[in-house]
């Protein structure tokens, strides 16, 4: 069973049907943001209601709302690929009403009040930033109001703030993984400690390692940044690579190291996405290491004699005792219990 915990954050669900309508309003949905839309509200009934609940504000619609918006919405498939303001797609919702644009007017002033008080992703100047968390042995995933998938690894924290020119994320501690939705006009661009990890539309993960920043591509490509620090300035990007799909890149102020790495190899560095670890030959210190992250449990190796053994097998993240059990029965390496946060490793005698 996966141990990935789904987030529901009632703001969050308000402010991305905000933000839809106002970009509904703004003519500019192309037939690719449609798709978009159209997968957002069928997501979840919870979606199809919040817009129902928010277009009744102005309307003072009756119960029917959802049922004619999912017939809207899926009208709007057959329509030519021009771009589809709102006027035009709640016209097919209403149109009997001869006093559809008085009341769209009165729609736009309601939603661009309600866009300033809760939208937490920047695309109005009086918004704040959002900071998400995932505890030690937590994992979470979120969708962003622009389609973003953000999967959050154990003991991990982002601050997500967008603006109109710059989808900006800064992973605070741990790691997390990101399937970015394309936008060539508003780059999608994570950073960690001194280093920034630039794509448009790709998939990878970034782990921040003290000064060290870890980046794995899973799709599509992405450019490596120190940003530079000078007294008389403020931090800029300066690129150091292009990291291709199927690498691995380590960097600081330079690029440190570089891995090719084939499609089993990225799932398995990875695998914590699925609520598992697993290992293919690591020694039991390197192991012991990635299973703490997970964990408030702390694991000594008592015998320096076991730190290089060889350690292969999947373990469910923070499942200590099954662990345990696994290294007894297969790897001839016994646990003994000091009290209830520390676990001590020895050699079977």
């Amino acid at each position: 069973m996966s141990s990935v915990i789904k987030i529901v954050d009632r703001q969050t669900v308000d402010a991305v049907a905000a933000s839809w309508l106002a970009q509904l309003d703004g003519g500019d949905l192309s037939p690719a943001d449609m798709a978009a839309f159209r997968e957002w509200l069928n997501r979840s009934p919870e979606h199809r209601e919040t817009l129902a609940r928010m277009a009744r504000v102005w309307s003072g619609l009756d119960a029917v709302i959802e049922a004619r918006l999912e017939k809207a919405f899926a009208e709007a498939e057959t329509q030519s690929p021009r771009p589809v303001g709102i006027a035009s797609a709640l016209a097919w919702l209403y149109p009997a009403r001869t006093s559809f644009v008085a009341a769209a007017s009165l729609f736009l002033l309601v939603f661009s009040v309600f866009v300033v008080a809760v939208d937490p992703f920047g695309f109005s100047a009086s918004s704040q930033k959002v900071v998400y968390s995932a505890a030690i042995g937590e994992q979470k995933e979120m969708r962003l109001e622009d389609g973003t998938i953000v999967r959050l690894n154990t003991g991990s924290s982002l601050e997500v703030d967008y603006s109109d020119e710059e989808r900006s994320v800064r992973l605070l501690e741990g790691e997390a993984w990101f399937d970015v939705a394309h936008n060539a006009k508003r780059p999608f661009v994570v950073y960690a400690g001194d280093g920034a990890v630039r794509a448009v539309g790709t998939s990878f993960a970034v782990r921040k390692r003290e000064n060290v920043v870890d980046v794995t591509v899973t799709s599509g490509r992405v450019v490596l940044s120190n940003l530079k620090r000078r007294a008389d300035a403020e931090p800029s990007p300066y690129p150091l690579a292009t990291l291709e799909v199927g690498h691995q890149a380590s960097f600081d102020e330079r690029v440190e190291s570089v891995e090719s790495l084939d499609s089993e190899e990225i799932d398995r560095k990875l695998s914590w996405r699925n609520g598992y670890l697993r290992f293919d030959g690591e020694p039991l210190s390197e192991v012991v290491d990635e299973i703490s992250r997970y964990t408030m449990v702390t694991i000594v190796i008592d015998d320096p004699a076991l730190q290089d053994l060889r350690i292969g097998g999947y373990f469910q993240t923070g499942d200590v005792n099954t662990m345990l059990d696994i290294l007894r029965q297969s790897f001839g390496v016994e646990h003994e219990w000091n009290g209830e946060e520390e676990v001590i490793l020895a050699a079977a005698e």
